[in-house]
């Protein structure tokens, strides 16, 4: 996530780089890597700095 909050890539590509890729290269899009009706909602939340 470092790279993202220190402004070297937009957090929507990063999202899409470790979600939506992946899934389209093991041929689970659109059932994974996606938040969409029917859809798994399978979701990781990320808190950069967090605990301080």
């Amino acid at each position: 996530m470092r790279a993202s909050t220190g402004g070297r890539i937009a957090v929507t590509d990063f999202v899409r780089n470790m979600s939506q890729n992946p899934a389209k290269t093991f041929g689970l899009y659109p059932q994974k890597g996606t938040l969409r009706p029917g859809s798994d909602a399978d979701m990781v939340l990320v808190a950069p700095g967090w605990p301080r």
